[in-house]
């Protein structure tokens, strides 16, 4: 049992001050679970607790991601995607807003289509600024990203497949080594299949449509294997550099990774053949990152992942 005064103890002692009003406006809000009360006895009040020994675990995190976003949803489906207990109908709302807000940012803008090249060319740009890849390859990590991120917001028109395995062998092994790369190896009608997958399943509206039709149960199917395929790169990652291990900077950004994963699985998992391939893919995947974490261009990829 943690009473409401251990918990403010507990989280005061880890350097993360918190009063007893800002803990009842968190649960009020759902980012913690509401506690239960029992009598003292004799005229003594009541004790606020709870049963579930992660509470503390679970305050650390809010009060983590709370200094990173600003809208309580976020931080409602941050600790939701990091295995905590949230409401299910707050995460369902959570993706709804961010989901829509994306779609509006896009919307207000005159020339959507221009604002997602935009987009493409800035994120080229923070890379080569980083040191991630050489200014010369700029062009060419955009005309990579470009039809990625086209799918993704639903804008543009039909592109052209044919090159794009040959820009991943020029961008790929500075993104990921020379061994991730081709790891991740894709001939230029399986890059096609991606854009077209990610199109279907992965777009801003395919999300919107997974999340309103998705069942309870899908959401936590889709939750578990997401948190099992990030447990394992994690230990990995941990064993592979015992002396710097994965920072909280680098957990909350692979958690912020996974945020469209579970839309995106949901409706894959409701395809036979689509979630056969799938779990052969992240089973593959899994034993070459592996191989890969061996091979000593780990510490480099880590070390970059921390710089972004």
């Amino acid at each position: 049992m943690t009473t409401l005064k251990a918990l403010l103890d507990g989280i005061a002692a880890s350097g993360r001050p918190l009063s007893e009003r800002a803990a009842r406006d968190w649960w009020h809000k759902g980012l913690l679970p509401r506690p239960r009360r029992k009598g003292l006895g004799q005229g003594r009040g009541t004790e606020t607790y709870w049963t579930d020994p992660r509470v503390l675990a679970q305050a650390e995190a809010a009060y983590d991601f709370l200094a990173l976003h600003a809208r309580t949803y976020s931080v409602a489906a941050h600790l939701w995607l990091s295995g905590f207990p949230i409401d299910l109908a707050l995460v369902r709302g959570a993706y709804h807003r961010i989901l829509s807000r994306h779609f509006r940012l896009l919307r207000a803008q005159n020339d959507p289509d221009e604002k997602v090249s935009a987009l493409a060319k800035k994120m080229s740009r923070e890379l080569v600024r980083n040191g991630t890849i050489p200014n010369g390859l700029r062009e060419a990590l955009t005309d990579l990203a470009l039809p990625f991120l086209e799918a993704f917001f639903s804008v543009g028109g039909p592109f052209e497949e044919y090159g794009l395995s040959e820009l991943w062998a020029t961008v790929g092994p500075h993104l990921w080594g020379v061994e991730g790369a081709g790891a991740l190896a894709l001939n230029d009608h399986q890059f096609a299949l991606a854009v077209s997958y990610l199109s279907r399943i992965g777009s801003l509206e395919a999300q919107q449509d997974a999340i309103r039709s998705a069942s309870d149960y899908e959401l936590i199917r889709a939750r578990r294997l997401l948190l099992f395929v990030r447990g394992y790169i994690w230990r990995l990652a941990d064993l592979s550099d015992p002396n710097h291990s994965l920072d909280t900077h680098c957990r909350n950004f692979s958690i912020a990774v996974s945020r469209p994963g579970v839309p995106i699985l949901v409706m894959i998992l409701r395809e036979d053949w689509l979630r056969h391939r799938t779990t052969e893919f992240l089973l593959d995947s899994a034993v070459k990152f592996r191989q890969w974490m061996r091979k000593g261009e780990s510490a480099d990829a880590l070390a970059r992942l921390r710089s972004k």
